[in-house]
């Protein structure tokens, strides 16, 4: 079984984007059950951004959070959610950093959506993913 890692840093878009490449499509049938898990550190990059790894398409729960963590980089990263659809994190700069806000839905419009209903308006898409059978499984989205 074929696990696919997401780049330690996606591009950074609106989530606008997000809604506009995965159109509210229902998803179609799983043969199997896939998992995936997003992590990130407690410190940010040398910009202040987070730093985080996620993982999809792993033949377990245990398996996605052990290689999120891996990829993380970071000897504090820690899970921040993981799923077996698709997920979504978003990120808030404040004064003092910024927060992370995750969902999970059955596509990566439904997930952001959750994502940004947490966070906010001015919310950026940091992370997102989704495993086989569920949206896209592309990584960084496409913009234009």
């Amino acid at each position: 079984m074929e696990m696919t890692a997401f780049p330690r840093r996606a591009a950074i878009v609106s989530v606008a984007v997000v809604a506009a490449m995965s159109a509210t499509v229902a998803p179609p049938a799983r043969a199997g059950t896939y998992y995936g898990a997003i992590a990130y550190s407690g410190k940010g990059d040398s910009k202040g951004n987070p730093q985080g790894a996620g993982v999809v398409n792993a033949p377990t729960r245990d398996a996605a959070d052990e290689a999120a963590i891996s990829n993380c980089g970071q000897s504090d990263c820690k899970v921040l959610i993981d799923f077996s659809d698709c997920a979504v994190v978003v990120y808030t700069k404040t004064e003092s950093g910024g927060h992370l806000y995750s969902a999970h839905g059955s596509t990566l419009q439904e997930a952001a959506e959750a994502a940004v209903a947490k966070a906010g308006s001015n919310a950026t898409l940091d992370l997102h993913g989704c495993n086989k059978g569920f949206g896209s499984s592309s990584s960084t989205p496409t913009t234009s």
